[in-house]
């Protein structure tokens, strides 16, 4: 009797197994994914704009070594799924126009002008929309305003805690707009992945390092309350439009993405304290010259700002996907 349960038990597991094949090869959806974001998501943008970050030490217009985390959530979705990818990141990118230095970067683009990029090409056409369509925005921004909002008070002299709540301030309100604006142009499920932990990274002093962290920390907090505040505005849209089938998904935090380096197998040598090298002028100005490091993957940090691609690849693969899979907003069988 024992051994017939062992071989019901085995026929049960099989049948399971090919009724989740046949279900996954009967899937026909388009999993498209409209994404936005600054340097760290960037995936040519800027370089087929205006030839930066320089070719000769950045992989293929992506700020690191190698593939950034779009390429690898890219390549494993479409290991078995539909994928289509709309980047529309750039180097120097903000979530707030205020913060956008335009001039010095003429490339770059804030939240807003990313968002009209992309509704533009919808409008013209430019994304296909079928019934299998499932269009999913991906937004990462905040790095940049942290720090551009703070060099500027810190240098002008103003008070650095009245000077971070403006930061948190703005950068709720900017951030809740843009996709509070996905939302009601149809991107029915839009995510928010949470303000990564600039306090680590090597461009940051170490005196100023706690201040940095309490900065982060209400940043998060913050984003908690805006997408509350979106979602509630969503839920109260006009029955059958656009907005009231959409949501609003705040990816965690930052202690997450904190954690992903330190997880890093094999572990780096190297986390906050050194990066590969350092840009001594900006990784959006062509500076010749510059010595890479023998072992960039001994790194966290490729330059003093941007992550190595070994980080990339265990955030998408270890830190974003499995976030994603909890939301429903990527298939699970990858």
């Amino acid at each position: 009797m024992a051994g017939a349960s062992r071989i019901v038990g085995v026929l049960v597991l099989a049948l399971a197994a090919v009724s989740l094949s046949v279900a996954y090869a009967a899937d026909k959806t388009v999993y498209q994914y409209i994404i936005f974001g600054d340097s760290v998501t960037d995936t040519g943008n800027v370089f087929k704009d205006g030839g930066v970050p320089d070719p000769a030490i950045y992989f293929k217009g992506r700020f690191s070594n190698g593939p950034n985390w779009v390429d690898y959530i890219n390549e494993t979705l479409s290991s078995k799924h539909k994928v289509q990818i709309f980047n529309y990141a750039t180097g120097g990118g903000v979530a707030c126009r205020a913060n956008l230095n335009s001039t010095r970067y003429p490339y770059s683009r804030d939240a807003v002008n990313q968002t009209g990029n992309f509704l533009a090409d919808l409008a013209k056409g430019k994304l296909p929309t079928t019934k299998d369509t499932r269009r999913i925005s991906l937004s990462w921004f905040a790095a940049n305003d942290v720090i551009v909002g703070l060099t500027r008070a810190l240098t002008s002299g103003a008070d650095p805690a009245t000077a971070g709540a403006q930061i948190v301030a703005d950068l709720a309100t900017c951030l809740a707009q843009h996709v509070a604006t996905l939302a009601g142009a149809g991107v029915a499920e839009v995510a928010l992945i949470p303000q990564s932990p600039v306090q680590v990274s090597p461009l940051v002093l170490d005196y100023l390092r706690p201040l940095v962290s309490q900065l982060v920390d209400a940043v998060d907090g913050a984003l908690v309350k805006a997408v509350e505040a979106v979602n509630a505005q969503l839920g109260a849209a006009p029955a059958g439009s656009a907005a009231s089938r959409a949501h609003v998904y705040l990816l965690g935090d930052s202690k997450w993405i904190g954690r992903i380096a330190p997880a890093v197998r094999p572990a780096f040598k190297y986390i906050s304290e050194n990066p590969c090298f350092v840009n001594p002028v900006s990784s959006m100005v062509l500076t010749p010259g510059i010595k890479v490091c023998e072992n960039p993957n001994d790194y966290a940090f490729y330059d003093e700002i941007h992550p190595s691609t070994t980080f990339h690849k265990w955030f998408a693969l270890h830190g974003l996907l499995p976030r994603l899979q909890l939301f429903r907003l990527a298939p699970r069988d990858v």
